[in-house]
């Protein structure tokens, strides 16, 4: 039976389904028809698991309505079982979204050491090492956010899309606002990767994110790119709880 991965943003739900661990494509829901539209899903496929990061609203009744049809629901929190060890000294206030992300990772490339980029309207930055613990993070303002609040917090800074040109060195003020942001997180990742890489060997980099594909190819380090990241870690979560729980049914 397939299951729903359900990852609650701060504008929309993005909803998928899995099915003998192969991810479909997402699809986005409004929050106001988010309950319906996942109920709806779930019976249309006949979904008996669920996994749900929210970083936005409440997923309380979304979880109350799939339980009321039988689905089997992970709502993703510090007292989710996970498949890494959390090393994290306020894990009641990590980001569901982060933890997924990490699984994801985690999912992907075991026993490895990962530096995982996440970004969206902030980028988040997650440091996994290769025997499974979670050191923790760092979160900085996303890209989107960088460029608003340069118009916003001043006089005269307009504020500049994020497709165009993107020199090393601006000469306009569009460009020199777009290269700011963008070289910005860029001097960020490369420099975590240079920390990582210096103390935990063979660190690989992880991006993720709406806003990934803009940084990717300005990187001078080699990188792997997955948008569906989360996603993987959901679905990672319910395959290992799912494990743990028939394990000691034996």
């Amino acid at each position: 039976m397939p299951h729903l991965l359900i990852d609650i943003g701060n504008s929309s739900a993005k909803v998928a389904l899995a099915a003998g661990g192969v991810i479909g494509e997402s699809r986005r829901m409004a929050h106001g028809e988010m309950t319906d539209g996942i109920c709806r899903l779930a019976k249309e496929y006949g979904a008996d698991k669920a996994a749900i990061s929210s970083v936005a609203t409440d997923p309380g009744e979304l979880c109350k309505a799939l339980r009321a049809m039988g689905v089997e629901v992970i709502c993703l929190s510090a007292d989710t079982p996970l498949p890494f060890r959390l090393d994290y000294c306020s894990p009641d206030t990590l980001g569901a979204d982060r933890m997924a992300a990490v699984a994801g990772a985690m999912a992907l490339h075991p026993h490895r050491n990962i530096l995982i980029a996440d970004a969206g309207s902030c980028i988040t930055y997650e440091f996994l090492t290769a025997d499974g613990i979670y050191l923790g993070g760092n979160i900085a303002p996303g890209l989107s956010m960088r460029l608003r609040a340069m118009h916003e917090h001043t006089a005269r800074l307009p504020m500049v899309k994020l497709e165009g040109e993107v020199p090393p060195i601006g000469y306009t003020t569009d460009t020199a606002l777009r290269t700011g942001a963008l070289m910005g997180i860029r001097h960020e990742v490369e420099g975590y990767l240079h920390y990582m890489q210096a103390h935990y060997d063979g660190t690989l980099v992880l991006l993720t994110g709406g806003d990934a594909k803009y940084i990717a190819p300005l990187l001078d380090v080699e990188a792997e790119t997955d948008e569906r990241l989360v996603m993987r870690g959901l679905e990672y979560i319910i395959m290992y709880n799912e494990k743990n729980r028939d394990g000691e049914k034996k």
